[in-house]
């Protein structure tokens, strides 16, 4: 996983980008090769993971304000069930620790956008749907995603319960 450890060593955000358009090239190159398709998704979501985790790192390098451990980043959709394709987008959620203020959510949330911009710099779609962890919805502290969780499975029909259920049921961190 030589291309893995570039990306997790990567020194800028343009070092990462430039090795992580190189992705598409590892999965064709592995398919070429034979390897089975739950080995090729599966490798392709390590790989996947090691840029959003790059990207998150460098960015919150440049917001000291922002705490890394106040958060738990979620992949979610396909990359969290590590069977992407080339055509997959990347859904996302954090769960931030309940001490986490309103206002700082806001602040996580703009480093998030910037994330997402790194990774569409990357060569990755980013959820169209608003799926992602710069978006309101998916920003949430524990207690308000267990508040949310209880609401959903109690109504599923109410508040969108029916979709965000199966969502967060798919989920992975990875940070």
């Amino acid at each position: 996983m030589f291309l893995r450890s570039q990306i997790s060593h990567s020194a800028t955000v343009e070092d990462l980008q430039t090795r992580a358009v190189r992705i598409p090239y590892l999965v064709g190159d592995l398919l070429r090769r034979g390897q089975p398709a739950h080995e090729i998704t599966a490798v392709a979501s390590l790989v996947n993971d090691a840029v959003v985790r790059r990207a998150l790192e460098l960015v919150l390098d440049g917001h000291p304000e922002l705490d890394p451990a106040a958060l738990t980043w979620l992949s979610l959709g396909s990359n969290a069930r590590r069977e992407p394709v080339l055509s997959s987008d990347i859904d996302s959620a954090v769960s931030f620790d309940d001490s986490v203020t309103a206002e700082q959510i806001v602040a996580y949330r703009a480093a998030f956008a910037e994330v997402d911009e790194v990774l569409r710099g990357a060569g990755m779609t980013i959820d169209a749907n608003g799926a992602i962890a710069s978006m309101p919805l998916f920003a949430r502290t524990h207690a308000q995603w267990r508040a949310a969780a209880e609401v959903w499975l109690a109504q599923p029909l109410e508040n969108k319960g029916i979709i965000f259920t199966p969502l967060l049921l798919d989920e992975r961190p990875i940070w």
